[in-house]
């Protein structure tokens, strides 16, 4: 999800718009009667603790660190995410390999962290971390369980003669937030045998791959794995270099052979799948497949976070004065807009800081009176 739309020259967030408008108004109205800005937010907004904040794309005045520190100052656990996709790479799949519990996926899944969350056919596990490629986006986790898996593993092909136009399948989690826990399956062809630059690691494919696709596995008709989902084309960023045009299903996987090596570094030895073996449904390959998050949560204790975006204009770049600042509160997850507040026209030619613990005063009584 990217930032909104910024109106130049002051880069205030497209959401903001409402406070510029009323800020205006303000402005340009007498000084009585003195209009406040009315809210009345819902009490279950008191229940979010975790705050991830998305600065402006221009913060010439630097307010970023300021409102970080105020937020934490009235209890927040909150830290700064310079590129609001960063908010939604923490989830993610991966796919069951060995019957001790050994679970891979890709690094940017579990975001540095040294264990995760996983379900797996429906049981939620403590996944702690083993190993770590970060060249390679390659992340092997060991589901702490008493019992063997209740799922058998999957096998990875011992082939490598994966062409162009061969059908392949995935099966994953993508949007949990949107389209649910269940797991998606999608299927395409191998597009190319090489990835970006000719990249002879990767498999580009054609099928269809969303935000949480990442680490989940990439099935031939058999059933076997021949690679792991890794990554898409940026749409924006290929927008912003071809004049307009989208990128339509280019998307890759790291293939076998890479997965193969990280595993004997890491000295687990796959599943892998008898020749005599019957081609398993998709259906029955899907219980294989794990939803990931960065993390541990343990059942129950799952806090509700929230995105933070700020906005602001100043009076002129020298001075240190704001003519204001607005600020929005929204879920994590839905996207719901929580909670926003900002600066009134008498507090224009007032200290930034001052008009900055006037603002966070209303933050404080909306969410920790």
């Amino acid at each position: 999800m990217a930032n909104g739309t910024t109106l130049k020259p002051t880069g205030i967030p497209a959401a903001f718009a409402w406070m510029l408008c009323l800020v205006t108004v303000l402005g340009c109205s007498s000084p009585s009667p003195t209009v406040r800005i009315a809210f009345a937010p819902d009490p279950a907004i008191q229940k979010y603790n975790k705050v991830h904040i998305v600065p402006p794309s221009e913060d010439s005045r630097h307010l970023q660190l300021r409102v970080l520190t105020r937020l934490r100052s009235l209890g927040f656990e909150a830290d700064v995410v310079e590129r609001a996709k960063e908010l939604y790479d923490r989830q993610g799949s991966g796919f069951l390999i060995t019957s001790n519990g050994h679970v891979l996926t890709c690094a940017h899944v579990i975001s540095g962290r040294g264990q995760a969350t996983a379900w797996l056919s429906g049981v939620r596990y403590r996944a702690e971390v083993v190993k770590v490629d970060v060249q390679n986006d390659l992340a092997l986790l060991r589901i702490a369980m008493t019992n063997e898996p209740p799922v058998v593993p999957l096998g990875l092909s011992s082939k490598t003669n994966d062409t162009m136009g061969k059908d392949v399948f995935t099966i994953g989690f993508p949007m949990t937030d949107i389209l649910g826990s269940a797991p998606r399956l999608t299927k395409g062809v191998i597009s190319a045998t090489v990835g970006l630059q000719d990249n002879p690691d990767y498999l580009q494919i054609s099928a269809a791959i969303q935000p949480g696709n990442s680490g989940g596995p990439l099935f031939n008709e058999a059933g076997e794995v021949i690679g792991i989902v890794n990554s898409t084309l940026n749409p924006i960023a290929v927008m912003r270099r071809t004049g307009g045009n989208l990128p339509q299903t280019v998307n890759f996987a790291l293939k076998g052979a890479v997965i193969e090596k990280f595993l004997e570094r890491a000295q687990v030895v796959p599943r892998a799948k008898s020749l005599e073996a019957v081609s398993p449904p998709m259906d029955s390959l899907q219980k294989s497949v794990a939803l990931l998050s960065a993390g541990w949560t343990a059942e129950g204790d799952a806090q509700k976070e929230m995105v933070c975006r700020f906005g602001y204009a100043t009076t002129s770049r020298s001075q240190l004065k704001l003519k204001f600042f607005a600020i929005e509160f929204s879920d994590l997850k839905s996207g719901k807009s929580l909670f926003r507040t900002g600066s009134l026209a008498e507090d224009r030619d007032k200290p930034e800081d001052v008009m900055l613990d006037a603002v966070f005063k209303k933050v404080q009584h909306a969410f920790k009176p």
